[in-house]
């Protein structure tokens, strides 16, 4: 398993350092050690801490998000919308990439890149870009509409972290 990112509060503010790299998440869905968790323990287990979010970058933190092992619980709702704000007021990372300036743009390229890795992959590639570029597009609804000054001012999102 890849290192953890070790960066202390301390460190945070005394510096300017922007985080890079995406988070690696300490267990994934499905896991034998996720298995043998409560499930409270094993969602507390998945956030990333408010200080390397805040000090990541937006790339880095979009990786961090799409990659978060419970992000398809988005799809659990009636609606898209209501998952994603499902989502947002437990899992700080996902509220924070949605308030960047640049989320928007860092989605739209990720969708054209998508689209030609698509194009250009074998079926079983395929399939889970396919479920990606999905994801990407409802994020990139959530925050592309018109009305989505409103969204992002948390508007119907209890902050549950």
């Amino acid at each position: 398993m890849e290192e953890m990112i070790d960066i202390s509060t301390e460190m945070i503010q005394n510096e300017e350092i922007s985080i890079t790299e995406p988070w690696v998440y300490p267990i994934q869905l499905g896991s034998n050690e996720w298995k043998s968790m409560d499930i409270t323990d094993a969602v507390a287990l998945l956030d990333i801490p408010e200080n390397i979010v805040d000090a990541m970058t937006t790339t880095a933190l979009f990786e961090s998000v799409i990659s978060y092992p419970l992000i398809d619980g988005i799809f659990a709702y009636d609606n898209t919308y209501m998952g994603i704000n499902a989502i947002r007021g437990r899992f700080y990372a996902l509220d924070m990439f949605l308030l960047r300036k640049d989320a928007l743009d860092i989605l739209e390229s990720e969708l054209e890149s998508l689209d030609v890795l698509i194009k250009d992959a074998d079926e079983n590639e395929k399939s889970e870009l396919e479920q990606k570029r999905i994801l990407v597009q409802c994020l990139w609804n959530y925050i592309g509409k018109e009305d989505s000054h409103a969204w992002n001012e948390g508007q119907d999102v209890e902050r549950n972290y």
